[in-house]
């Protein structure tokens, strides 16, 4: 054995004594809060025995402990087919063996955190025993780190295995040669190892076996084989001496004085930097995560991973046709919007479903599997939820068909922006006729906006009864009379025909109705002409008011003295929810409104949206700011991701100029830019395979926050080789 191996491990002991002789035991009054953890004082057999022929380890510690989360703290590497038993009690610790030890072989057993005092639960980090059944102590060592590859962001808890042969089926069939669990700091550091060339692979051990065999757990392994060694380095130490100093006869001063320089030997133990990148395979399991059914035509799948090409539904209670069916899948491809067009089906009150998709056996092989699924709805409940707001006095019942505008912002969109809308189910038609865009300057938004009175507005000052009257939405009409001695209101329809008598709604003062109209032809009407009667009170009595009344929607000035201008629409996705509405000639300092009729869309289950109407200016241009970042030692084919403090994405970019990376019309803010190397250029970040022993494409993180200011350059320089 090589003496200078085998003194690495008699130093261990000696640091266990030493902390051991410095620390106090029994409990304090006073003083200090204790921050020692528990040293262990004596082993039997002791630290670093080799023949070692024993049953059992017992280490005594000059404190009593307690053991925290033993179960996945502790280990053991190489790793035993049965696991020992972890005993405490009081001062004592013991680990029986349960099984036989191989021959010459080292074995680590390591507590890592799992050992801490009793009152104060100070850790004593790493504590590890060590023996051997053959005459020496292997003494090798590599340690490095383990990064998620797509955040950086260190892994916890996770296991780094030495294998001495690794092929296809080694993590999910075989257990590794050694070990070690990383820290929070994701660092590793696997001990006592035999000298010879070995494999290295990480695994974020779900379910404690030691094997890859699960598709939930993330794994890293290391391209090259490695070699541990030890080199000896002959270090220059400074020594230094005390002195004492004194200042006119007052208290002298503690200093330290350099004494001397010395050189020292050192064990290097390589490699002492490997860099593993943590990722979820593409290939690995797949599983539906959950399922839902919000709307009678609507199945919402959720797989835990992107769905395969295997993928597929069928019906088993009801019978579907592929044009009866619109499938919305998510961009990551992991969730399905499954809308049903049939209304006699999507009436069904359970609706039950097969899945089918692969899965992975035991032996990591490919197997077709099928979950059955059912999706219920309560059509009672909601039916009678509709009942009682219809019931509640001001309350509109709104449309089932939502949509909104996503990325006007406070009445502002960006200048290098389209606007984007979605709706809450699927359209089948979408007329942009009666989609409008006005465009105004700010004067004549000052000069009309408060003082234009709409046409389409009954106003009579002279009458004795009903002033004025207007819409208010597609099917609402406010009326204002005189006073509030009016009674007996009834509307005769003159283009249209009533179903159903329309509610009467008054303020408080009697003198506002407002008339709500539940009839689905009277809100498809541009205009509605009817007669309005009631009567007043008056001096001779009641009298009788007939007033013939041609409502419109009160337009707006926009529509009056705006220009308006010409868009294109484009659909977004496959299933007709996501569009975007594009125009050019986005002036600073000009006003405009979107207005969306009811006409504008239909989706799959006939309904239409309630009117919307969006007003909104652009940015003037000394808003923005621009970013100029300066590249160097950059790998080919990056693509960069810039996205705000809160992880939304605000730009991809993949083309620079002149090892430059500009990026402008950026508002004001803070921002994260990261980049990786699009090896196949397809503008998406790739994982790895193990089976084809392919790393995921690697990530660059700008390690500094970005600050955009308005009207400002930021300019910053990001060396890829640092």
């Amino acid at each position: 054995m090589n003496k200078y191996l085998f003194n690495t491990s008699i130093i261990v002991i000696l640091i266990y004594l030493l902390f051991g002789s410095c620390a106090q035991t029994g409990s304090l009054s006073g003083g200090q809060k204790d921050s020692i953890p528990p040293i262990p004082i004596k082993f039997s057999p002791q630290f670093g025995k080799t023949n070692f022929e024993a049953k059992k380890v017992s280490i005594k510690f000059n404190e009593f402990f307690d053991l925290k989360d033993i179960y996945t703290q502790f280990i053991v590497s190489p790793p035993l087919e049965e696991k020992p038993e972890i005993k405490s009690k009081g001062k004592i610790l013991e680990i029986v063996l349960n099984g036989e030890l191989a021959d010459n072989t080292t074995y680590n057993f390591d507590f890592n955190d799992a050992v801490a005092d009793f009152t104060e639960s100070n850790v004593l980090h790493g504590f590890q025993y060590v023996c051997s059944t053959s005459d020496e102590i292997d003494s090798l060592k590599i340690s490095g780190k383990l990064i998620d590859a797509q955040t950086h962001e260190a892994i916890d808890g996770a296991l780094v295995f030495l294998y001495k042969t690794l092929n296809d089926t080694t993590p999910s069939k075989v257990l590794p040669n050694y070990l070690a669990k990383t820290n929070i700091e994701g660092d590793f550091s696997i001990r006592n190892i035999a000298a010879g060339s070995y494999h290295v692979f990480a695994l974020q051990d779900m379910n404690t076996n030691l094997l890859y065999d699960q598709s939930t757990e993330l794994i890293a392994f290391y391209e090259t084989v490695v070699n541990p060694s030890v080199t000896m380095e002959l270090v220059n130490d400074t020594l230094w001496r005390d002195s004492f100093i004194y200042d006119g006869g007052k208290e002298p001063i503690d200093t330290l004085k350099l004494s001397e320089i010395v050189e020292r030997t050192y064990f290097k133990y390589l490699p002492d930097s490997l860099e593993l990148f943590m990722f979820d395979e593409d290939d690995a399991n797949q599983f539906v995560g959950s399922f839902s059914r919000e709307l009678p035509g609507m199945l919402n799948f959720i797989m835990n991973r992107a769905i395969s090409k295997d993928f597929s539904i069928i019906p088993l209670n009801v019978k579907l046709s592929e044009n009866e069916t619109i499938l919305e899948w998510s961009e990551t491809k992991d969730s399905l919007n499954y809308w049903i067009k049939n209304k006699d089906i999507s009436s069904v009150d359970t609706l039950i479903f097969q899945v089918n998709y692969l899965e992975q056996d035991s032996l990591k092989n490919w197997v077709k599997t099928a979950d059955t699924l059912r999706f219920s709805f309560d059509f009672e409940a909601v039916a009678e939820k509709k009942e009682e707001l219809a019931k509640q006095e001001n309350v509109v019942v709104s449309s089932e068909l939502k949509f909104n505008i996503s990325n006007i912002k406070q009445s502002f969109i960006d200048v290098n922006q389209n606007i984007r809308f979605q709706t809450s189910s699927p359209l089948a038609t979408i007329n942009k006729e009666y989609i409008y865009l006005y465009e105004m300057a700010d004067s004549l938004v000052d000069k009309y906006i408060k003082k234009y009175r709409a046409s389409g507005v009954y106003h009579n000052m002279e009458s004795g009864g009903l002033i004025e009257a207007s819409m208010l939405s597609q099917n609402l009409v406010n009326a204002f009379f005189k006073s509030d001695k009016m009674a007996d209101l009834s509307v005769k329809g003159i283009n249209f025909t009533l179903s159903k008598a329309p509610q009467f709604i008054a303020n408080a003062t009697n003198d506002t109705i407002q008339i709500q109209f539940d009839n689905k032809d009277v809100a498809s009407l541009d205009t509605l002409k009817f007669i309005m009667n009631y009567k007043m009170k008056a001096l001779i009595g009641e009298q009788p008011y007939a007033d013939t009344l041609a409502l419109a929607l009160k337009r707006s000035p926009f529509e009056i003295f705006g220009n308006k201008l010409s868009f294109e629409l484009e659909s977004k996705d496959l299933a007709q929810r996501k569009f975007e509405l594009k125009f050019e000639g986005k002036n600073e300092g000009f006003q405009y409104n979107l207005i969306f009729s009811p006409k504008f869309a239909l989706d799959i289950f006939d309904n239409q949206p309630d009117s919307l109407g969006q007003a909104f200016s652009i940015r003037p241009d000394d808003y923005y700011g621009n970013l100029i970042l300066n590249l160097a030692n950059e790998p080919e084919n990056l693509f960069f991701i810039l996205s705000d403090e809160k992880d939304n994405l605000v730009r991809e970019i993949d083309e620079l100029e002149d090892n430059k990376l500009n990026v402008d019309l950026l508002a004001p803010g803070n921002y994260k830019i990261r980049a990786f190397a699009d090896a196949n250029k397809n503008k998406k970040w790739d994982t790895g395979i193990f089976l084809k022993r392919q790393q995921p494409e690697k990530v660059f993180l700008f390690s500094t926050k970005i600050v955009i200011r308005s009207a400002w350059d930021t300019e910053e320089d990001w060396d890829f080789s640092e």
